[in-house]
């Protein structure tokens, strides 16, 4: 469980949320306003179509109650997230004074957090909630079906902000860990 949590959901999803919007907030004063006409390079589509494709493998995992097969689905999600963040290196971008392109990263960063919010809404509730109104600044609730049914469009608008950053989730230690067994026990 603590390896779990540490490992998947704070070095992976929280990860991915704090890394997009840490960005955003650290460069853009949390703003986006962004010109439609993107420029997608390859690494660019490829990952606009991992939105559009994992809500549609998700919708049927979710159908079929294969949640082990869900949380497996949503990390891979995020783990490309990361990994295309890691390829386009907005901070090198924005450091070499290529504001557009550094814009562009951020807007399908920022759908990418929003998809992730949806699809992991249902496992993680408080957690996706608290992240969807209080960091990304998106109305509603990722939880309804409207919003589902939406998951894989590009849904940020070219004129966005977003709330300050925070993290997440918190790193379980041994001693969190402990209090948790006395808590819980066997």
């Amino acid at each position: 469980f603590m390896h779990t949590v540490n490992s998947e959901l704070i070095g992976n999803l929280s990860n991915l949320f704090n890394r997009t919007l840490s960005l955003l907030w650290k460069n853009l004063n949390g703003k986006l306003k962004i010109d439609f006409d993107l420029n997608l390079n390859e690494s660019d589509k490829d990952m606009i179509n991992e939105i559009k494709n994992v809500t549609i493998i998700l919708a049927d995992l979710y159908s079929k109650v294969e949640l082990r097969e869900v949380y497996k689905k949503i990390m891979e999600f995020s783990s490309t997230g990361n990994v295309y963040i890691d390829r386009c290196a907005p901070w090198k971008l924005i450091k070499d004074g290529n504001l557009e392109d550094f814009k562009k990263v951020m807007y399908i960063m920022l759908n990418v957090c929003r998809t992730l919010c949806i699809i992991s809404y249902p496992i993680i509730p408080k957690s996706i909630l608290k992240v969807w109104k209080d960091q990304l600044n998106l109305p509603d609730n990722p939880g309804d079906s409207e919003i589902w049914s939406k998951a894989g469009d590009l849904e940020i608008p070219s004129n966005y902000s977003i709330f300050q950053p925070k993290p997440l989730f918190e790193r379980i230690d041994n001693e969190i860990r402990q209090q948790t067994i006395e808590i819980v026990p066997n």
